[in-house]
């Protein structure tokens, strides 16, 4: 964008509140009062529509129930046909409606009221703002911004494998190359920034999908008899362990969701629960 940056100005909301807005569009200002006047008054269910695995959901999951967000967990469920090939009807059969409603449409989705939100970080993004956990400044939203990105590379880069390359020893190379090199990433951010989570000292959204990965990798670790790929990266074993720790995220952990395969059934990896847990 090559429009210049425009000054700072204030804008009066509700109950006395200011806002103070930089360099944003009036659409903008009204999508931070719309969220402010959310977080003040009791919200029905929103649906988090995945398929019936971990995947990209686990984060959406996580960030609505740490946020005590109610939620509904709209899930879509792969069947083997008898020929061999796979039917994902579940999901396609339901879709046409909901494309009515966002052409974008396409998992995971989040349903909240009259909003519907597809692509796997902004609807992490859209909870995020719900709850108040996509920092406390600027310069924290950035953060979480760039994080999340981050993560998505990595999180490709292992789908990349399940869905397609996985042999034992490709597994290998993924946990040496391509975590290691991402960890290196995340764990250098966070000391530059002096943090004990990915984008600030308090949790954001960007932390479940950093701890859905971790997960991920430490299981593939153990599943192929590697060492810990969390070795030597002190900050991000301490961001996992204090999620897993969390009150906040007991009930999460406790339930089917995180009891869930990584991947969905056609993977050659993770389609299971013989994934090293």
């Amino acid at each position: 964008n090559d429009s210049p940056r425009q000054p700072l100005r204030r804008v009066a909301a509700p109950m006395e509140t200011k806002l103070l807005i930089a360099g944003t569009t009036v659409a903008a200002a009204g999508a931070a009062l719309y969220y402010l006047l959310q977080q003040r008054k009791p919200s029905m269910p929103i649906k988090i529509g995945y398929w019936k695995i971990r995947g990209l959901g686990a984060p959406c999951r996580m960030a609505a129930t740490f946020g005590g967000i109610p939620y509904e967990s709209v899930e879509y469920e792969v069947h083997k046909k008898a020929d061999g090939g796979w039917d994902v009807s579940d999901w396609f059969n339901v879709k046409p409606p909901l494309v009515e409603r966002n052409a974008m449409m396409n998992l995971p989705y989040v349903i909240d009221g009259d909003v519907v939100v597809t692509q796997s970080n902004a609807c992490l993004m859209h909870i995020g703002r719900k709850a108040g956990l996509v920092g406390k400044t600027e310069a924290e939203l950035s953060a979480v911004e760039q994080t999340l990105c981050q993560l998505m590379d990595l999180r490709n880069g292992t789908t990349g494998l399940a869905y397609g390359s996985y042999t034992k020893e490709n597994a290998l190379k993924h946990l040496q190359d391509t975590v290691a090199t991402n960890f290196t990433k995340l764990e250098g951010f966070m000391k530059q920034r002096g943090t004990a989570f990915l984008a600030a000292n308090t949790v954001t959204v960007a932390d479940f999908h950093c701890f859905e990965m971790i997960d991920q990798a430490v299981l593939l670790a153990k599943y192929v008899g590697a060492p810990s790929p969390l070795k030597g990266f002190s900050r991000l074993t301490a961001l996992h362990e204090a999620l897993r720790k969390e009150p906040k995220l007991a009930s999460y952990f406790a339930s089917s969701q995180y009891s869930l395969p990584q991947n969905n059934k056609m993977a050659k990896y993770g389609g299971d629960l013989i994934d090293g847990r």
